[in-house]
């Protein structure tokens, strides 16, 4: 394993362990046995680390089994580590500090423009574009913080299917039209 992720799995580890406002810098270095300057190589606080937690994850082992087409089972395998680790979802997402809905968001969005953009052959988005956008994912990340704090008690399938049906005709039409990279950033 690389020390990034010694400190991603010793972040998930210490919030099974400790309240997460009790966690410090300083245990998550001897948890992953790794120095403080490689702590802040790769993060700017355990905040940004919890954050990463999903982000890593998803980027590295589902974004990159899909092209832009199958958003359904891309979403479905999204949904499943989430449930998997709930009581960690739980936790980011109850603490303010961490600001997680706000990184979910912004980690959403980043997604769904840049496939938009592919798409449609544009390299820029409108401001009318950017606010439909906008709205369909504040309203994603709501129903899948809810989720979360409700114990994910929905099953995967039917939150899927409301994600979709959910989703204007458009964004269907335009997300769904042309493969493209959906990897990280």
């Amino acid at each position: 394993m690389k020390p990034k992720e010694y400190l991603l799995e010793a972040i998930h580890s210490l919030s099974k362990k400790h309240p997460f406002d009790d966690i410090t810098v300083e245990m998550i270095l001897r948890e992953a046995d790794v120095s403080r300057g490689t702590f802040y190589k790769y993060y700017r606080d355990k905040y940004d680390l919890a954050n990463s937690y999903y982000s890593d994850y998803v980027s590295s082992h589902i974004l990159t089994k899909y092209n832009g087409q199958n958003w359904e089972d891309c979403l479905k395998e999204m949904l499943l580590f989430i449930k998997q680790n709930q009581d960690y979802f739980q936790i980011m997402i109850s603490n303010c500090r961490t600001d997680f809905r706000s990184f979910i968001s912004s980690f959403g969005l980043k997604r769904y423009q840049r496939v938009y953009m592919h798409n449609l052959g544009i390299s820029q988005l409108s401001q009318e574009q950017i606010y439909e956008l906008e709205f369909y994912n504040a309203g994603c990340v709501r129903i899948f913080s809810l989720w979360i704090e409700n114990g994910c008690n929905i099953p995967i399938e039917n939150l899927v299917k409301m994600f979709f049906s959910l989703m204007p005709e458009k964004f269907t039409s335009i997300l769904y039209s042309n493969p493209v990279e959906t990897g990280s950033d």
